[in-house]
């Protein structure tokens, strides 16, 4: 009793700094490229007859049905955060803090039962060994962040649901379409992840009925075809490939993948991780289990993975992830608990197969893959830890990530500390002459605005691409004949 209420000390400390990085890095965090386009439902469609950002929720629905039928199925993503956006920038900052703070503590809860405890620390090291194209290039640009990253949380939610109830019960499901709502690849995650715990516990005995979860597959089959089949998706990507290059297209992408998990510094702290976890796993089935077949075949597959690594990173990541997916699967009979990290796993790695079809692969488009891969990871390492000696690899590994993960996650930081007075005082200047507008004070032909000392760490500024100045001046009522200076 006294080690658990340890544990929840541990673990709810933890949680408590984590959330204070968070709120630190975020609030260096400001509008980037299309952030301001929407907030003034300005983007591909133009909605009109209002000033800055006092439109009403009708005009706001017209504005996301338009943008479904001619650009994106984002709609829920992108009503969430207009709204937040109209109630101000720290509401924005504080509901993404809140979904990462809900994404690790239900991810830990996943696997050990309770958010507090000390497997936080593991999840903490594992955020921290993000890549920058993940965070600079996804997390810290909020139209990216809550499109790719914010699902997870009803996702993951969902799966807690499928835990407790060992099936695929209503409560969950309701979360599960939800988040298939949000996103393209969330769409495919979810359901590559409920038709994996459905099949997984049909194998296992689960006594209810065929028409009964055929019924409960309706809702998120019904938001898989809202997202995936909306009229925006073909008219954006319409004349995007050339007829019948999909095959040399897939392929491109798939080297692209590989380029983006393994082919730069920091890539490669997640690819440890990844084949740390595999190892130690294997490892432990290994120990417990007296079938020499069963023992060749995995040894087999981890030399197969770790030979691929050296030719195409992709499939070696894919490799990895087909002998993990094993290990979990030879671990899910009688163990509901453990066929929901299985399910997420396949999760994880069908929101990649999107990617193999998609005009062009970014590394944001990586971001449900490694915030789901994270339950999969945290199981790894928890299922070792009766083990003295593959618990101290474990240790010894998150030890070594741990330096250089604090360090590139520090170098970020800077980098938007670094710019954030010259977004605060931009933000005064404009500030100033909104309330000029208002008050019937001449305005000037122009306004002088600083540049950031460092782009690496802004997604798109308007001396980048013009037209979001157009949409700044509408953010903050200004003139359309008001010329922006940079210097």
């Amino acid at each position: 009793m006294q080690n658990e209420w340890w544990g929840r000390g541990i673990g709810s400390l933890l949680l408590l700094v984590f959330g204070i990085g968070l709120c630190l890095q975020h609030w260096q965090v400001f509008p980037y490229h299309d952030d301001w386009g929407y907030a003034v439902l300005s983007y591909v469609t133009d909605q009109t007859g209002f000033v800055g950002q006092h439109f009403s929720q009708w005009q706001l629905l017209s504005f996301l049905y338009d943008e479904y039928l001619h650009w994106s199925p984002r709609f829920l993503a992108f009503f969430v955060q207009i709204n937040l956006f109209k109630l101000g920038l720290d509401a924005v900052r504080l509901t993404q803090v809140a979904m990462l703070l809900a994404w690790l503590a239900l991810s830990v809860r996943l696997v050990s039962g309770r958010s507090r405890h000390p497997l936080v620390a593991v999840g903490v090291v594992v955020f921290l060994a993000w890549p920058d194209f993940i965070t600079v290039g996804g997390l810290y640009w909020f139209s990216a962040s809550i499109a790719y990253m914010w699902g997870v949380v009803p996702l993951l939610l969902g799966a807690w649901w499928l835990r407790c109830d060992a099936s695929l019960s209503w409560r969950a499901v309701v979360m599960l379409a939800l988040a298939a709502l949000f996103q393209e690849q969330m769409a495919v995650a979810v359901l590559g992840m409920m038709m994996s715990f459905a099949l997984i516990r049909r194998l296992d005995g689960d006594p209810l009925p065929l028409s009964r979860l055929a019924l409960r597959f309706v809702p998120v089959l019904m938001a898989f075809g809202l997202v995936i089949f909306a009229p925006g998706n073909f008219a954006r990507q319409s004349g995007s490939s050339p007829e019948g290059a999909l095959v040399e297209q897939a392929a491109a992408n798939l080297g692209r993948l590989g380029e983006l998990i393994a082919g730069s510094s920091s890539g490669v702290l997640f690819w440890i991780m990844v084949l740390t976890c595999v190892m130690l796993l294997a490892w432990e089935t290994l120990a417990h289990s007296e079938r020499r077949g069963w023992r060749l075949m995995l040894l087999a597959g981890m030399v197969v993975a770790i030979l691929l690594s050296i030719v195409l990173p992709a499939l070696a990541l894919l490799g990895a992830g087909v002998v993990w997916a094993v290990l979990l699967v030879h671990r899910c009979w009688g163990a509901p608990e453990v066929a929901v990290v299985a399910a997420l796993l396949a999760g994880a790695f069908a929101s990649l197969a999107l990617l193999l079809v998609a005009p062009g692969v970014s590394g944001r488009s990586l971001l449900i893959f490694y915030a789901l891969v994270l339950t999969p990871v945290l199981y790894s390492l928890y299922s070792v830890s009766g083990s003295l000696w593959r618990r101290r690899a474990g240790v010894a590994i998150i030890i070594l990530i741990l330096p250089v993960a604090a360090m590139d996650t520090f170098e970020v930081f800077e980098g938007y500390a670094s710019n954030a007075p010259i977004h605060r005082l931009n933000q005064a200047r404009l500030l100033v002459l909104s309330h000029e507008v208002r008050a019937g004070k001449a305005v000037p032909e122009s306004v002088t605005l600083t540049r950031l000392p460092d782009d690496r760490y802004a997604e798109t500024m308007p001396y980048q691409r013009p037209l979001i100045e157009t949409w700044m001046k509408k953010y903050y009522a200004l003139p359309p004949s008001l010329e922006l200076r940079w210097q």
